[in-house]
């Protein structure tokens, strides 16, 4: 998904993305994001696994 920047109002990104328009906190923004970038929204499916594993690993040393 692409995510246009239009303009910044405050603390918070004035977004666009499929026809609509949505608002995000300046802190959740990559730093350096300027009015007019796009950015590109991925689903890490592979990171989200390594996570997971890491979890349950902590898990299992926590509860043994």
């Amino acid at each position: 998904m692409k995510i246009f920047i239009d303009r910044f109002e405050g603390d918070c990104a004035v977004c666009e993305a499929e026809g609509r328009s949505f608002s995000l906190p300046r802190w959740l923004l990559p730093p350096g994001t300027d009015e007019g970038d796009i950015l590109t929204l991925v689903l890490d499916s592979e990171a989200k696994a390594r996570q997971k594993a890491q979890i349950t690993e902590l898990e299992d040393k926590l509860f043994r």
